[in-house]
């Protein structure tokens, strides 16, 4: 769509909005736009969601076991109503167990014996998102510090219950995507690498929640649930990584990034090095799997974030 640019007096120059535009998003004379700078484009954002209802209808029968996997992503991408038909009754129950996991909003509205709909009956607004993110990335951090203080007063009986601070995380950073999706963001004008860091920012809980519960399962091994300083100091840094890229991530500073990247060259060594010249036991090996793991996606992180950035 091209519009044509008109002149007024001195250098303002104006460009009509399209009246399709203004229809769907009930712009009316007075109203403020919020106008964002991106280079050779111009975004222009009401700042307000748009009630549009998107629909799908879906056959359980032919998900099988994607059936959760689906739903999720109908949830996130922005779908309001699902309609899901099913030859098994007993499918109403298992959807409601899916979506009472991650899918805040959604509800079974109704059903019949061969079908239900599934409905989010409460709206969200694109001004929450910040507020979600943020609290995702908090609840990261205190996954990593509640660890590393169960290893270091060999309290691996409390891991149990670190790991279930993931559940919250996935909630938050579920709606966050859904968020992105249905309404975009104010804040940030390029929403791949926003995407990309906060699917990140879930998988990390992902990893902190597996070493929480397979450190929980070596509780009472002896021996094999020993972890040394050493091992201890490996997790301590990987928690700062995640710290640092927090901090740079609310408040640009390019020399967090770089210390993250020699933080990283200092782990790898120090993993390295306990291999090569110890005896690991299962539980060390659970420690500097799962932290070399969320310390190679925190650095993946750092380009999407210097994309946003710069």
């Amino acid at each position: 769509m091209k519009r044509s640019v008109i002149q007024l007096a001195g250098r303002t120059l104006l460009v009509s909005l399209p009246a399709k535009w203004v229809d769907h998003n009930s712009v009316k004379k007075g109203d403020e736009l919020d106008v964002l700078e991106d280079g050779h484009k111009l975004i222009v954002n009401t700042g307000k969601a748009v009630s549009t209802m998107e629909t799908k209808e879906i056959n359980a029968d032919e998900m099988g076991t994607l059936l959760k996997k689906y739903l999720f992503a109908l949830y996130k991408r922005g779908v309001d109503e699902i309609k899901i038909r099913y030859s098994n009754s007993d499918m109403a129950n298992t959807v409601r167990k899916i979506i009472l996991t991650e899918t805040v909003g959604y509800e079974v509205v109704s059903q019949t014996p061969k079908s239900c709909v599934v409905r989010l009956i409460t709206s969200g607004s694109i001004t929450e998102f910040d507020n979600l993110l943020r609290r995702a990335f908090l609840l990261l951090l205190s996954m990593g510090d509640e660890a590393l203080m169960s290893l270091k007063l060999k309290a691996l009986s409390h891991l149990s219950q670190t790991a279930l601070l993931e559940e919250p995380n996935n909630r938050l950073t579920t709606v966050c995507r859904r968020s992105l999706n249905k309404w975009g963001s104010e804040t940030f004008s390029k929403i791949g690498p926003i995407y990309y860091i906060i699917e990140e920012i879930e998988n990390i809980a992902d990893e902190y929640n597996f070493m929480c519960n397979n450190l929980y399962a070596l509780r009472d091994s002896g021996k094999k649930a020993e972890i040394s300083d050493e091992v201890i100091n490996i997790l301590e840094k990987v928690n700062g990584i995640v710290r640092l890229f927090y901090e740079g991530f609310y408040k640009y500073d390019i020399n967090k990034f770089i210390a993250i990247d020699k933080t990283r060259r200092e782990i790898v060594k120090d993993a390295h090095d306990i291999v090569e010249n110890k005896s690991p036991t299962p539980a060390e090996y659970y420690v500097m799997h799962h932290g070399i793991t969320i310390m190679e996606r925190m650095f993946d992180m750092t380009g999407p974030y210097l994309i946003l950035a710069n």
